[in-house]
């Protein structure tokens, strides 16, 4: 009842105009639902140099109400950022971590990051830069999984 008062969850109607490897993508995922907490609702991100892009959507676990990052593949396929298993997504307890802002971060806003003094990782390519009123976090591919970085000068 909780998770209902605070997540507000896409509409039938608003479900029908996403890209069908995100419709593909919850699907395959019945543990999660399609949370309308992010603006824009989900980012279309190019993680990887070669190949298309993914899309990432915040997903709201029926189980816990805890929000978490579903990284949704063109082919439907998808990975849960935060569920349990080894090793942890990142250092955040209960990898409860999204922000309602958000963006796709590229390669140059990296290099920028790192000029003002953020403590940056070395993404493969694009990442999803979240934000907070103190702060901020990166969700990105090092090359073998997902991960996320909290930024801190």
């Amino acid at each position: 009842m909780l998770a209902t008062l605070l997540f507000v969850l896409i509409p039938a109607a608003a479900r029908a105009k996403l890209p069908v490897a995100i419709s593909k993508c919850l699907a395959a995922h019945p543990e999660v639902a399609f949370a309308n907490t992010q603006k824009p609702p989900f980012l279309q991100v190019h993680f990887h140099r070669l190949g298309q892009a993914e899309y990432v959507l915040s997903v709201l676990v029926r189980k816990s109400a805890q929000t978490h990052a579903l990284v949704c593949s063109p082919d439907g396929t998808g990975v849960l950022l935060g569920a349990a298993g080894e090793p942890p997504f990142s250092d955040m307890y209960n990898d409860n971590y999204m922000s309602d802002k958000w963006r796709v971060c590229t390669l140059k806003d990296i290099l920028e990051m790192r000029k003002l003094g953020y403590d940056v990782p070395e993404p493969e390519n694009e990442a999803v830069l979240l934000t907070w009123e103190d702060g901020g976090a990166l969700i990105y591919w090092d090359g073998k999984r997902f991960r996320w970085k909290s930024l801190e000068p």
